[in-house]
């Protein structure tokens, strides 16, 4: 009994210390929960602090961007502003420009009516000179019949006849007025020339004439120019005394040969007339060709035999050209023209050669160009071996001119080569400062810009500004200063859209630093080359298509090439490069994958993903404990998580505990989850075996678990 009661003393004092203890460890737990109440509470105070700062300075922050979006919202109502104003002054510039041209084109149709009207007067003119030189020829006739039975007897009316006749040419060529005295004097015929044949006479000289020279003129023969349609003497017989010429053809040994493969006769006044105007302006045409002076017999097509500088000086000297060494100098110039148009590359028309000698004509007469003979053209400086260099045409340019000159048959837009060379420059002035170039550059001296415009007004187009060095078009619309050359601002262009790609087509920015105006299309059209403007014109194509859905882009590095594709293939290939790529991605072509697999590779690193989370959905069920997927196997419905021990029904995933209880071991139906087939069974989950359900019912009273 002590023994009892000593224990039970010993009991009572564990007891005391274990309830000493707990009520310890209570106070200690509420001390440290008081200690953690007070880190939490201040904790707490300094994230409230925190965030009031924060609060604060987002609220700064927020003020700072409000600010800044405003004067954003301004600059770009700003900008907005002007270029609805720009767009407001180009409306009405293609207004009056619009209106322009009506009104040139209903002055084009009253000039083309007062045209007609003139060729009609041209055609009655034409018809009655006709009439006229078949009486002339009846007339030349009939003189010459008389003629030949004059002898050296002449009547009054010859006399009068005569001098009524001489009224018809024209006087004395200043350069023969040393011989033109002699013969006054002397009234000889060995003073005679052909220059001399349209002298008037006094009626002294003439009495001393007639008296002086009873020749026989009955050889004496009269031809008409078939040039000027005047009667010229031709085939004189054997001159009564040296030194006497009045032939007023050209000649050879073998009588009077024209210089044309044609049957016309021309006078050596008109002959050399027309080599002189040829020279002059006439040398565009027939380019290739040696022999390129036209017969200047009306509707000839035929061309006189000189081939080369040798034979233009003999025939100028037969001729009596007072200017022989001038005009090889001019025909040397000339040669080196044409075969600097020969040299293009250039296919030249008939008519754009004509259009190109009718503007060459038209800006030297406005002293824009210098003339093609001008001295200043020729380097006076010698080189290194003490000569003067040779002439050179200097660079020629190829621009497409409007012709509205109406001087050709083909009005319409032609290539035409242009002279740069000839082109007066601005040099009262140091020059105009290129930012590109970096040094300065001189224009073309035109004047003003209407000046220009009107000098131009036949011969329109964009090569007028093309062909400025600095592009004056952009003057109009930025409020700066031109500090580029045409050929920077090309430069530029070409360079911008090589750096920036497709994505700047519609905003490329003025080259002028500081400048925020846009380039328009047709500021990039007329100063960009052909090339960039093609790219330009077709990124600008590209991104208004690019707003279609079933457009894409070329993804490969090199290519800008976008095209619009069929909905349904994801397979794509572009047009220009062969790229291959995914539609739906825009991504290059996965090969191997389609866009399913494509995507669970990107998800997940596997391609066949989706079908292995399938497979798992269908085939395996996650442990209530852990969540792990479990699968099936041949046993019974009882199953035993492998990973945590968990023990649960395979069916409804119900906690087994509650389904056999631990202490009793009895099998409580109750303890699976609604809707389980055992909860409605006389079946337990460890008496049938299989894969599922179905193929368990077939294999009852099984005894292992599954895991």
């Amino acid at each position: 009994m002590a023994d009892l009661i000593e224990r039970m003393e010993v009991l009572e004092q564990q007891l005391h210390q274990e309830r000493k203890l707990r009520v310890l460890r209570e106070h200690e737990c509420e001390e440290e929960r008081r200690l953690r109440l007070e880190q939490f509470v201040s904790e707490s105070q300094t994230r409230a602090k925190i965030l009031s700062m924060q609060k604060a300075e987002y609220a700064v922050t927020l003020a700072s961007q409000k600010a800044d979006y405003e004067r954003k919202l301004d600059l770009e109502k700003e900008l907005f502003d002007k270029a609805l104003k720009r767009q407001v002054i180009e409306n009405e510039e293609k207004t009056r420009l619009a209106t322009q041209a009506a009104e040139f084109e209903a002055e084009r149709e009253q000039l083309d009516s007062e045209i007609q009207a003139r060729q009609a007067k041209l055609e009655e003119v034409t018809a009655a000179n006709e009439n006229l030189r078949e009486e002339l020829r009846e007339f030349k006739s009939r003189v010459t019949a008389r003629f030949s039975s004059l002898h050296s007897s002449i009547t009054p009316r010859i006399i009068i006849l005569a001098q009524l006749a001489s009224k018809r040419f024209s006087k004395t060529d200043g350069n023969k007025a040393k011989e033109a005295e002699e013969f006054r004097r002397s009234c000889a015929l060995e003073d005679l020339t052909a220059d001399l044949l349209d002298m008037p006479l006094t009626d002294h000289q003439l009495t001393q004439f007639i008296a002086a020279n009873p020749g026989n003129y009955s050889s004496l023969d009269i031809r008409l120019c078939a040039c000027c349609a005047k009667p010229k003497f031709a085939n004189l017989p054997t001159p009564l005394s040296a030194g006497i010429s009045l032939d007023e053809f050209y000649r050879t040994g073998s009588g009077i040969r024209p210089l044309a493969n044609c049957s016309h006769v021309v006078c050596s006044a008109c002959l050399l007339e027309s080599i002189e105007t040829s020279l002059a302006s006439g040398w565009f045409s027939h380019l290739g060709r040696s022999m390129w002076f036209r017969c200047p017999a009306a509707a000839c097509a035929e061309f006189l035999n000189i081939s080369h500088v040798g034979e233009l000086g003999s025939v100028l000297q037969r001729l009596g050209s007072h200017d022989v060494k001038g005009l090889i100098e001019r025909h040397q110039r000339v040669v080196v023209f044409r075969s600097a148009l020969e040299a293009l590359e250039d296919q030249l028309t008939p008519a754009s050669l004509e259009i190109a000698a009718n503007l060459h004509t038209r800006l030297i007469a406005q002293t824009i160009m210098k003339p093609f003979f001008d001295p200043c053209l020729q380097s006076s400086q010698p080189d290194e071996d003490g000569r003067l260099p040779p002439f050179t045409a200097g660079p020629i340019r190829m621009f497409r001119v409007n012709n509205s000159s109406g001087t050709t048959d083909d009005d319409g837009v032609h290539s035409i080569p242009v002279f740069m060379k000839l082109l007066m420059r601005n040099t009262s002035t140091n020059g105009r400062w290129c930012n590109g170039c970096c040094e300065p550059r001189f224009e073309i001296d035109y004047g003003s810009a209407d000046n220009w415009a009107k000098a131009c007004e036949q011969f329109s187009g964009d090569w007028m500004w093309r062909i400025l060095v600095f592009p004056e078009m952009l003057a109009a619309a930025c409020d700066h200063d031109l500090d580029h050359c045409s050929n920077c601002l090309a430069d530029h262009i070409k360079a911008k859209l090589e750096e920036l790609g497709r994505n700047v087509a519609d905003n490329l920015p003025c080259p002028t630093e500081g400048c925020n105006r846009t380039l328009s299309y047709d500021h990039i059209k007329l100063y960009a080359d052909q090339e960039t403007f093609e790219k330009y014109d077709r990124y600008l194509l590209l991104k208004l298509t690019g707003k279609n859905p079933n457009f894409r882009w070329c993804i490969q590095g090199s290519c800008d090439n976008g095209e619009l594709y069929e909905d349904g293939d994801d397979y794509i290939c572009c047009g220009a490069c062969g790229f291959e790529m995914c539609y739906t991605h825009q991504v290059p072509w996965h090969d191997g994958l389609d866009c399913d697999e494509y995507d669970s590779q990107q998800e997940h690193g596997d391609p066949g993903f989706s079908d292995t989370q399938d497979w798992l959905d269908k085939n395996t069920k996650p442990c209530p404990d852990c969540g792990v997927k479990i699968t099936k196997g041949e046993g019974c419905f009882h199953m035993t998580c492998s990973s945590c021990q968990h023990e649960f029904c395979w069916e409804c995933l119900a906690d087994w505990d509650l389904i056999r209880e631990p202490n009793s071991g009895r099998y409580s139906i109750e303890g699976h989850n609604d809707g389980c087939f055992f909860r409605t069974s006389h079946y337990t989950p460890q008496e049938i075996m299989g894969t599922n359900l179905d193929e368990a019912l077939e294999n009852p009273l099984g005894d292992e678990d599954d895991e």
